[in-house]
């Protein structure tokens, strides 16, 4: 369950990155926006207060009698108006859709400003007393007022607004930046983890390669295993390891069968033999392992192959001098293993420098047999196995004679132009035989056993 959960969390990483990275970009657009409003209304709010203060001081200049004050000028209050005409502009093209009311009571005040420079530039009504236009000129500057004030507090309580999203919007702002590189930190520490158990893990491998014999399987799948489980690879461990065990169970078969040496026999007890029922067997009958001729190029290509990763991992070079058309007498399987085991016997060898090796591969026609030899020029045989017994030798080494006797072949070791192996077999012809075809009772062809066993 942890190691479920691990790998949810880890494959969350990427999409959380790119969301807080994105969450991050859009609060700083966020503020920008929010801050750029809240200079816009600043700027309009203050400039409203200018504009009602020329009319102040317009209204002023009236009350005081100052006809002829520049205050009381056509030029001044054009300037009022345009004042207010360009701060209903700027609210329009910078904060218009989220402040149609607002707009709409600017316009207002404009129109209430135009419609009092009017009534002033007009002069006393003749229906009215001084008095009674003085006191209409003073409500509608008040009404003005009022207008004005409303403005100005539509604009500042938009202003508030605004700042205490930029407050709540800066808030989000420092958290992301501190999740998002402590995001990308764990992100790096769990990338060099991960890297160091690989490393560990190849240098296993390494270790596994540098053996003096073959690889042990369970070593080499548990590494291989817990290689694809660490880097995320789950169903690929679960292939390999299913794999491994139906190679090991006999449930997949490679061509190179497993080492074998024992052959079975008809054993003849010396009192007689057991008596069993008469059975005629047919010529359909299946041949008792049959001798067949089998061609050294085919054997090759298929050694290669199969050994092409071990070749490749130790930097070995084979050098083919192989003649054409080469038959040799004996089993398919069997010579494969003779190849097989004597072939992987040599580059099993450690050599004493780091230089590039060469097996070279050659065989030649003789008058009753095929020589072939395996020659690695950079290492060489040790003196205590050119000089050990039958007996005594290595296990690949043992299988090989075992296969090469009972095809009435031989084997020797030299170290003339580096570690050679050489071997001989019986020649072949391109046709198949049949040998031992026995026809008979049971009984017959056990006695017939029994009798060539004692010869």
């Amino acid at each position: 369950m942890r190691e479920k959960i691990t790998r949810m969390v880890n494959s969350k990483k990427g999409p959380a990155g790119l969301l807080l990275l994105a969450c991050l970009l859009g609060a700083v657009v966020i503020i920008s926006q929010n801050s750029w409003k809240i200079e816009k209304t600043s700027i309009l709010t203050d400039g409203v207060g200018t504009c009602f203060s020329r009319v102040v001081q317009t209204h002023t200049a009236y009350l005081l009698g100052g006809g002829a004050s520049v205050y009381m000028s056509k030029g001044f209050t054009d300037g009022t108006e345009e004042c207010f005409a360009e701060a209903v502009c700027n609210l329009e093209e910078n904060l218009g859709k989220t402040m149609a009311d607002v707009s709409r009571e600017l316009n207002s005040l404009a129109s209430s400003v135009h419609w009092f420079h009017e009534k002033l530039s007009s002069g006393d009504n003749k229906l009215l007393s001084e008095v009674d236009f003085r006191s209409r000129l003073g409500i509608r500057f008040s009404k003005i007022e009022v207008m004005r004030d409303q403005v100005v507090m539509k604009l500042d309580e938009y202003r508030e607004k605004l700042s205490g999203k930029l407050i709540s919007t800066s808030y989000v702002l420092y958290a992301l930046m501190f999740l998002v590189p402590l995001l990308f930190i764990f992100e790096f520490v769990g990338n060099e983890i991960k890297r160091r158990k690989n490393r560990i893990l190849d240098a296993r491998a390494l270790d596994e390669l540098g053996r003096d014999d073959v690889a042990l399987m369970g070593n080499v799948e548990r590494i291989i295993s817990e290689a694809l489980h660490k880097n995320d690879l789950v169903n690929c461990s679960k292939l390999f390891s299913s794999f491994h065990s139906d190679v090991l169970s006999g449930k997949i078969n490679s061509f190179i069968t497993r080492p074998y040496i024992e052959k079975t026999v008809f054993e003849v007890p010396e009192r007689g033999i057991i008596p069993t029922p008469d059975v005629e067997i047919t010529e359909t009958s299946v041949q008792e392992q049959a001798t067949i001729n089998v061609n050294i190029d085919e054997v090759l290509t298929r050694i290669i192959d199969s050994m092409a990763g071990r070749l490749f991992t130790r930097g070995i070079i084979l050098d083919l001098r192989i003649e054409d058309n080469i038959w040799v007498r004996g089993t398919k399987d069997g010579v494969e293993q003779i190849f097989f085991q004597l072939l992987s016997y040599l580059i099993g060898l450690v050599p004493d420098n780091e230089s590039t090796r060469k097996v070279i591969v050659r065989s030649k026609k003789c008058a009753d047999s095929i020589v072939v030899e395996f020659v690695d020029t950079a290492v060489v045989f040790p003196k205590e196995v050119l000089e050990a017994d039958a007996g005594d030798i290595d296990c690949s080494l043992a299988i090989g004679l075992e296969f090469l006797r009972e095809y009435g072949g031989d084997m020797g070791l030299s170290n003339i132009d580096g570690a050679t192996i050489r071997f001989t077999l019986k020649p072949g012809t391109r046709e198949k035989t049949l040998v031992n075809l026995k026809k008979g009772s049971k009984k017959d062809i056990l006695r017939d056993f029994a009798v060539q066993n004692n010869n």
